[in-house]
């Protein structure tokens, strides 16, 4: 592969210099906060690592910003204070490829993560932000499931009442239930109570991910840990990290935006790797996968990615 043009975004000047000596391989450019919009887009960059807390801001706030000016980017945050919170917001502001604490546990995974993504960047069409038309959404919220995976019957209620209007929403209490429902219906946003009362789900959404990778999982946490956080991000993938207790007007807007990036990805199907398991997820894994027999039956799943026309 041609070597990657890369962004390095660093708060800290020597951070910037082992960050510019270790992807020596390829074109790195190093720049400011304040230029660092304009250098991506100008230098079409193909892969951004951006590190630590900047005078305008925190570093999601700028990866929302390089999302936006160049989507064709992949980005990857590293983390001075991990933090539920700080991996949140990279995840929901930023949509990141990948976070890593500083310092990072390995430069052989982070050189790996960083040539994948340039990969991905290169060889996937970006999904600019668009709006789907009225029609189109309406024809999503009739036809495409909104599948909520929670145990908590209160919260079940309310989730019901908030959403029921608007979208195709079923429930389930568990992992078999929710994969049943799976197997009938067609699911594009999987919204999960990852704390569930039968155990950690963070494994299972891994693995619905690998064989399902159009399904937009939102990820819900009782407990904000933020190793496990990071590894919902690099091990499965999650479009959206919230916390509880849940403000119900935020999980409907990460519905919203999870149900819209499934229609893109269902008129755009080259575009799936970008929301696709990476081959390299971290030094070592966090998750931990289903029973045998649970991921006998998501890798039975049928395939229901199909190219979808735009709806006039």
């Amino acid at each position: 592969m041609e070597p990657l043009r890369i962004l390095v975004v660093a708060s800290e000047a020597p951070v910037a210099r082992t960050l510019k000596a270790l992807l020596r391989a390829h074109q790195v450019i190093v720049d400011g906060a304040d230029a660092a919009v304009a250098t991506a887009r100008d230098h079409d960059v193909d892969v951004v690592v951006c590190c630590g807390r900047f005078p305008a801001g925190d570093a999601s706030r700028l990866l929302a910003e390089l999302r936006l000016a160049q989507p064709r980017a992949e980005r990857i945050m590293l983390i001075e204070r991990e933090s539920f919170a700080a991996v949140a917001a990279g995840v929901n502001e930023g949509e990141v490829w990948h976070v890593a604490p500083v310092p990072w546990p390995s430069n052989d995974v982070l050189q790996a993560v960083v040539a994948e993504a340039g990969a991905v960047a290169r060889a996937a069409p970006a999904l600019a932000p668009d709006h789907a038309g009225a029609q189109e959404q309406a024809w999503a919220r009739n036809q495409v499931g909104v599948l909520v995976v929670e145990d908590d019957p209160t919260l079940q209620q309310r989730l019901r009442e908030q959403l029921q209007a608007r979208y195709q929403v079923r429930f389930a209490n568990s992992a078999e239930r929710a994969i049943h429902a799976i197997e009938q219906y067609e699911t594009g946003v999987l919204f999960v109570e990852v704390d569930s009362r039968q155990g950690d789900l963070g494994g299972w959404l891994q693995a619905i991910k690998a064989h399902q990778p159009q399904i937009l999982a939102i990820a819900a946490c009782t407990r904000p840990d933020p190793v496990r956080a990071m590894a919902l991000v690099n091990e499965a993938r999650v479009f959206r990290l919230l916390a509880r207790p849940l403000d119900l007007r935020v999980c409907e807007q990460a519905i919203g935006s999870a149900l819209e990036r499934y229609l893109q990805i269902k008129r755009s199907p080259d575009a799936l790797p970008r929301h696709a398991l990476g081959a390299v997820a971290g030094s070592q894994p966090v998750l931990q996968l289903p029973s045998a027999t649970l991921l006998a039956r998501i890798r039975a799943l049928p395939a229901r990615l199909a190219r979808q026309a735009a709806v006039h």
